[in-house]
């Protein structure tokens, strides 16, 4: 056998190597000429070689589009979306033409996951996608960034066309989904922002994102991104900031009162409030400051900072309750509930003349979640009502189920009783709630005629303007001395 020169000896054991993994399936052994014996081993390997660059090709693409595919839906991921825009900005011959950009976020979807376990929430999503890619077609093309948010870039569409797009891919998903045996239904918000290219992709991204929040903040569906809605991001990124270090440094936060009448007028309840002066803003409305609350996971804190300054003044006045208000999702952490109890008994107040306030729609989103939450409460001393009832549609049976015990109506039910001269829905909702043995208070009245409603059906409590605006904890004591002995006399 006559050796190989080193160049065919190199490509025989390089060949060998990078073969082992079975693509390689010859066994070569030469014999001759040390130069005809590299010709020919070249040779011989050159189809195989073509072949194995092929398949290693072929796999590097494969790897490539699995990287930036969703595997669950099979859209388009973020990665995939991010080098759409940046082509599309780039002007590149391949690029597709993006003229509009769409984000989109499930609502309630948690509550899907958390109430039917995630493999629920894929098969929701696989269905959600399904409904997206049959309204989209050829008109849009869809991405899923994760979660519970996809992605539609819009391409040579006006904006006509884009809001009847995102107009229909709504109304779908609005419609009821069945999962296994059980219905469904969650509905979406997105946000639309014009791809102009004297921006880079990340300010496309941001605008159709603050649209979206704006959409599903405002309740509308749909949102359009302007210029008020980035003065509006900087006002609440700087109002964050502030109050975040108003609660640290204990400056510019104040609690007030607001009194709940019997129908003999005589005070029964007070409702806790928080309130927050800033220096440059001046007083932040209390709808702003807890939504800027709930966004940097400040609720807590005014939670127990309302209770704090309220407990011990209220434990003063015999027979008087404290009410305060809270969301679902405070209630779901037990260490919130155990710094409540312990802030009321360090200031005196038994919890037994506490209401704890939540709303009718945080009901209606953790009905399931709540039962083990609110019993432990009970237990405790705490009473249970249901805040703004009729704005959502929960019932008052299943919430009597489950431990409440005082319902405070929405002010829209008393608003249409005194605008439809017509009492009937206010009276039938009264009748109910006291069947049940829930003590029943009308929120928003404004005068003598609102408080007549009230009292014509049924309603055991009153609060509202006409009995004056909310008052500084600080004139509790003698604003409810004066109150009473006028009721009395």
């Amino acid at each position: 056998m006559v050796a190989l020169t080193g160049v065919a000896q190199a490509v025989l054991f390089s060949s060998t190597d990078a073969f082992a993994d079975g693509i390689w399936t010859q066994l070569i052994v030469m014999c001759g000429t040390s130069s005809c014996a590299t010709i020919f081993v070249l040779g011989l390997l050159h189809n195989d070689l073509d072949k194995y660059y092929a398949q290693i090709l072929e796999r590097q693409e494969e790897a490539q589009r699995e990287a930036r595919r969703d595997e669950l839906t099979g859209f388009g991921n973020r990665k995939a979306l991010i080098e759409c825009l940046s082509d599309a900005r780039s002007d590149l011959p391949t690029a597709e033409p993006v003229s509009y950009l769409g984000i989109m976020d499930l609502d309630h979807f948690k509550n899907i996951n958390d109430t039917l376990g995630h493999e629920a929430g894929d098969a929701l999503l696989q269905q959600v996608a399904e409904r997206i890619q049959a309204v989209a077609k050829s008109k849009a093309k869809v991405y899923r960034l994760g979660g519970d948010e996809f992605a539609v870039t819009f391409l040579s569409c006006k904006l006509k066309e884009v809001l009847r797009i995102c107009s229909e891919i709504r109304s779908r998903i609005l419609d009821e989904f069945l999962i296994g045996q059980t219905q469904a239904l969650v509905g979406c918000s997105i946000g639309i922002a014009k791809t102009d290219k004297r921006y880079q992709e990340s300010e496309w991204l941001r605008r159709a994102d603050m649209a979206m929040y704006k959409a599903k903040n405002g309740g509308v569906g749909i949102a359009f991104f302007d210029k008020s809605m980035e003065l509006e991001a900087k006002r609440k990124t700087e109002l964050s900031l502030r109050l975040t270090r108003a609660f640290e440094e204990k400056e510019n936060l104040s609690a007030k009162y607001q009194a709940i009448f019997s129908t003999d007028k005589r005070i029964v309840a007070v409702e806790a409030l928080f309130r927050w002066f800033d220096p440059d803003f001046g007083m932040i409305a209390t709808d702003e400051a807890i939504k800027i609350a709930r966004q940097n996971r400040l609720l807590d804190q005014i939670s127990l900072f309302v209770a704090e300054k309220a407990a011990a003044t209220v434990s003063e006045a015999e027979d008087l309750a404290l009410c305060v208000n809270v969301e679902a999702i405070q209630l779901l952490d037990e260490n919130f509930t155990r710094q409540l109890y312990a802030c009321l008994l360090e200031n005196g107040l038994d919890p037994i003349r506490v209401q704890l306030e939540i709303g009718e729609a945080d009901f209606v989103e953790y009905a399931d979640q709540l039962v083990s939450p609110l019993s432990r409460l009970v237990e405790q001393g705490f009473t249970i009502a249901v805040d703004n009832f009729g704005s959502s549609n929960a019932s008052l049976t299943h919430l009597k189920k489950i431990g409440v015990k005082a319902v405070k109506f929405d002010p829209s039910i008393l608003q249409h009783a005194r605008e439809s001269d017509n009492p009937t829905v206010l009276k039938a909702k009264t009748n109910l709630a006291k069947s049940l043995d829930m003590v029943v208070t009308c929120k928003g009245i404004s005068d003598k005629v609102d408080e007549d409603l009230a009292m014509s059906a049924g309603c055991e409590c009153l609060q509202g303007f006409y009995y004056g605006r909310p008052d500084a904890i600080s004139s509790f004591t003698t604003h409810i001395e004066t109150i009473n002995s006028m009721a009395a006399a």
